[in-house]
């Protein structure tokens, strides 16, 4: 059975999956930056039995290779950026292979920000058209091989898909909780795993206080600086490394004048809103700037959105 660690590009997944393996991969809570693989992406090949698959054709994939975990009795968490989908009639992913799934919510001006930087856009403006592309995907082609390959969407799709599903067990957490509120925020998603897997109910707070502090912001872009981050590769044709732990959210300021944050979607994400007071202090607008609205509908080219009495 599977725990979907799912977000949006630079959201946080890799410092949530740093906690995780903290916690619950070893006996005392001090991570280990070896056990970060123990928490896998998904798709990748080594999911298909290393097969050769086309571009674009992961999705036919989808659910033989989770059906596999299923049938092995094991409780993997997987970290995914694919958007809650179906394509082609194959759902990205199905209640009976899930046992819940820990959504992470960033404030999408600081994914703007993050979002340059890691793929080296020349503006802000280029970063926020990404979040905006409704055909967005990432993939990495390994011998001819698309295993690694991600339907992405926009950002409002994105957490569309993933928020407005009923079937699944799910917490939702913010990345700026993570820097100001990690205490609470941290314990809330250890009670949620152990009640999704049936774990021991009890959490253990002194190894809670170890994870934590061996996984903040400073201490894993301390990892990246000496070279020990595996995730930290060159881009595609750029001699570059890009960083994944470049600012945080507090340290970031934005000089642009849109609010992505889009009109449709402030009364849905209001019980998970970013507080207006760190809104104010990570973007450089006033709360109340202007926000560009974007209508999106509901079924795009040949994605559709999964709903709650869809298996």
């Amino acid at each position: 059975m599977i725990v979907w660690l799912a977000s949006y590009p630079k959201s946080g997944n890799t410092w949530l999956r740093a906690f995780l393996s903290a916690y619950f991969m070893t006996k005392d809570g001090k991570f280990n930056i070896e056990n970060l693989d123990l928490i896998e992406s998904y798709p990748k090949a080594d999911f298909f039995n290393n097969e050769i698959i086309e571009k674009g054709d992961v999705y036919k994939y989808w659910e033989s290779s989770q059906k596999s975990i299923f049938d092995k009795k094991e409780i993997r968490f997987l970290k995914t950026h694919n958007a809650l989908i179906s394509r082609k009639e194959s759902n990205f992913t199905y209640p009976k292979y899930t046992l819940g799934v820990i959504y992470i919510i960033r404030d999408p001006r600081n994914v703007i920000t993050s979002s340059k930087n890691h793929n080296q856009f020349e503006t802000y403006d280029e970063a926020y058209e990404y979040l905006k592309n409704e055909n967005a995907v990432t993939f990495n082609e390994v011998n001819k091989n698309f295993a690694k390959y991600e339907y992405i969407t926009s950002w409002r799709t994105h957490y569309q898909s993933w928020m407005m599903s009923k079937a699944y067990r799910r917490l939702s957490i913010k990345y700026e909780d993570m820097e100001t509120s990690p205490h609470k925020t941290f314990r809330d998603v250890v009670v949620f795993i152990n009640a999704v897997c049936k774990f021991n109910n009890r959490v253990d707070e002194v190894k809670l206080k170890n994870s934590i502090e061996t996984t903040t912001f400073d201490k894993l872009k301390k990892f990246e600086e000496e070279g020990s981050f595996k995730e930290n590769v060159f881009l595609e044709n750029k001699k570059i490394k890009p960083k994944f732990f470049l600012y945080s959210s507090i340290q970031t300021v934005i000089n642009i004048r849109i609010t992505p944050i889009w009109k449709p979607l402030q009364n849905s994400i209001v019980h998970i809103s970013i507080s207006e007071s760190l809104i104010n202090k990570v973007s450089g607008v006033r709360s109340n700037a202007p926000i560009k609205a974007i209508k999106i509908p509901f079924v795009f080219s040949d994605f559709t959105f999964i709903y709650a009495n869809e298996e």
